[in-house]
């Protein structure tokens, strides 16, 4: 009989094991991707933190040209002061910043492969009835031997924007562009049209 509870107690000890090990097996599985969602999530908001400021620098600095000079100066300001903006915030954060759009007016922004799917897919999802507004994408992607965190956030056409990227710009205006962009893209939006989008990227240790 003692035999009998004796067996008994060693094979629930030997089930029990079995379930522990399978258990920890599933916790060191699962705790890598555990880890990354937390991570992406975390990177994502720094993403979103670095937009906004960098929306607010350009803004700032644009509201302030078109009060002392109009749009002709804001054009100029724009040209000169968004990649100092984005240039300084990339030292402090680590963060490559920048713009992009399927019209470029500027080819320095030309969108790469990545940015161009992530656009095209924002066109298609507005053309469903998303706000502009709302599209962001973001992903760990592999770029050679290195792991990056890339983002991009859609900038909606509003009503201050048609001034330099609509259909009926002022002559001066459309002079001062073809001066400084020769070969701009960017013009004929409405408003809610897809403008560009703000990208960003980050290595990964």
């Amino acid at each position: 009989m003692q035999g009998n509870i004796d067996g008994l107690k060693q094979t629930q000890l030997e089930t029990d094991m079995k379930k522990n090990i399978i258990l920890i097996c599933l916790f060191l599985l699962l705790t890598p991707s555990l880890l990354l969602a937390a991570d992406e999530t975390a990177l994502r908001s720094e993403a979103g933190r670095l937009v906004k400021t960098y929306v607010g620098k350009l803004k700032g600095a644009l509201q302030t040209s078109m009060t002392m000079g109009g749009p002709v100066r804001a054009i100029d300001t724009c040209k000169k002061q968004a990649p100092k903006f984005a240039a300084e915030m990339e030292a402090a954060s680590g963060w490559q910043i920048g713009r992009t759009s399927l019209r470029i007016r500027n080819p320095a922004n030309r969108p790469d492969a990545w940015e161009r799917a992530g656009l095209e897919t924002f066109e298609q999802q507005r053309l469903a009835g998303t706000p502009a507004g709302k599209l962001v994408k973001s992903e760990i992607v592999q770029q050679g031997a290195q792991q990056r965190f890339r983002f991009l956030k859609a900038i909606p056409t509003g009503k201050l924007c048609l001034t330099c990227h609509g259909d009926n710009i002022a002559p001066e205006i459309r002079q001062a562009l073809q001066r400084d962009y020769p070969q701009d893209q960017a013009t004929g939006f409405k408003i809610g049209d897809l403008r560009g989008a703000f990208t960003l990227s980050k290595p990964l240790d």
